[in-house]
Order: C-alpha cells, then sequence, then structure tokens
C-alpha cells in the first residue's frame, strides 16, 4: 500500500509518500482504511472549532520520536502492538 511516512520531526517537506507493507494487527487491534478527503474535512472542521474557541485541544501526553520509530520498525515485522496497528 502506499502511505505518508516520516522518520524525522518536521513540517510538511519530512513526508515521504511511499509503498510500505499492509499493516497486520493481532485480534486486539483494528486496521482502518480512511477516506484522505473526510479526513481532511473532519480535521479542518475541528481546526474552526478551536479558532472559535468552541472547542479546546488538552495534551495529556506525549511520546518520543524514537518510541514512534521502534513501533514502526515492530509493526512492518509483523509486531504490532497497541496504537501501532
Amino acid at each position: 500500500m502506499k502511505a505518508a511516512v516520516y522518520y524525522e520531526t518536521g513540517g510538511p517537506e519530512v513526508f515521504r509518500y511511499e509503498d510500505v507493507p499492509d499493516p497486520l494487527c493481532d485480534a486486539s487491534g483494528v486496521v482502518m482504511v480512511l477516506n484522505h478527503q473526510r479526513v481532511h474535512a473532519m480535521i479542518q472542521r475541528h481546526l474552526d472549532d478551536v479558532a472559535r474557541g468552541a472547542l479546546q485541544i488538552v495534551v495529556d501526553r506525549t511520546f518520543p520520536l524514537a518510541k514512534r520509530r521502534r513501533r514502526t520498525r515492530s509493526s512492518r515485522a509483523g509486531r504490532p502492538f497497541g496504537e501501532s496497528c
């Protein structure tokens, strides 16, 4: 499948459009197929709500990029877990 992937932090310029293996999940995971236009429209609605004060963004925790890289490698190796599916 094709995917927009990144290997470093940054703006849109760090994304690459690449062939990647289809995601694999065990019985506790879910693979979602998303329509990018609908996702973009949903995100835009949320950003509009934030801009007019109707929605507040709360970040309760963050994860280091290195942890995401490990999860990506595990997922590609057929060992998915948690939200990496």
